[in-house]
């Protein structure tokens, strides 16, 4: 039974990634496609793909780089944090009835900080 689902599994895989696979990759005139067959024209595919997005590199890391946040973005981050360490300790104190200068408290605010 395991097995059976592996290769259900599989098999529906296999017809995902036929389905996305362009009709100009596809071999005109045949009927069933060899598992293999569309593995390979996956790969080839892929690497169309990835030669379009970065042709002058012949090792692209497709995964985008994120750039270094500005000033004002570091700072309304640190103003956020330091709001929710006040609203960390006003629940402390106002709801649940702790004072803030209890051991508890101040190693909350300690660890947060």
């Amino acid at each position: 039974i395991i097995e059976k689902r592996r290769r259900d599994r599989m098999n529906n895989c296999l017809a995902d990634l036929s389905r996305l696979i362009p009709a100009d990759y596809l071999k005109k005139g045949r009927g069933r496609i060899e598992k293999t067959e569309i593995i390979e024209m996956a790969i080839k595919h892929m690497k169309h793909l990835q030669s379009l997005a970065c042709p002058q590199l012949e090792n692209c890391d497709l995964v985008p780089e994120h750039p270094q946040p500005g000033p004002i973005v570091l700072e309304h981050y640190r103003l956020g944090y330091q709001e929710c360490l006040s609203e960390t300790m006003h629940f402390m104190v106002e709801v649940e009835g702790y004072f803030a200068g209890d051991p508890l408290c101040v190693q909350l605010i300690n660890h947060l900080q």
